[in-house]
């Protein structure tokens, strides 16, 4: 890969920096990045690769509208997070259970 940056370093003149990385050397400076930073960085990319779904993204607005007008009305059933976890990790157990 052949990356051509133009920028300032610390003087008013550009420069101009040629880069030719492997896909492995790449890979190598990723993952001596922190976990969080590791995950921003994949949030990023994925999001380049995701195809845009108006339809579904649509959808959702909807979907969110309705729920906000439903909380704001006070109706619905909330539970906390943890509690939510708490159910998904039972169910996930069962599963498994029903698998084997």
């Amino acid at each position: 890969m052949m990356r051509i940056i133009w920028g300032n370093k610390n003087t008013s003149q550009a420069f101009l920096y040629l880069m030719d990385r492997s896909f492995e050397q790449i890979r190598t400076e990723v993952l001596e990045l922190d976990p969080e930073s590791r995950r921003k960085l994949a949030d990023e990319i994925e999001h380049t690769l995701a195809e845009p779904d108006e339809a579904n993204d649509s959808a959702w607005k909807k979907e969110i509208a309705r729920r906000m007008e439903a909380h704001r009305r006070g109706e619905g059933t909330y539970v906390t997070w943890e509690h939510m976890m708490d159910m998904a990790e039972k169910m996930i157990v069962e599963a498994e259970r029903k698998k084997k």
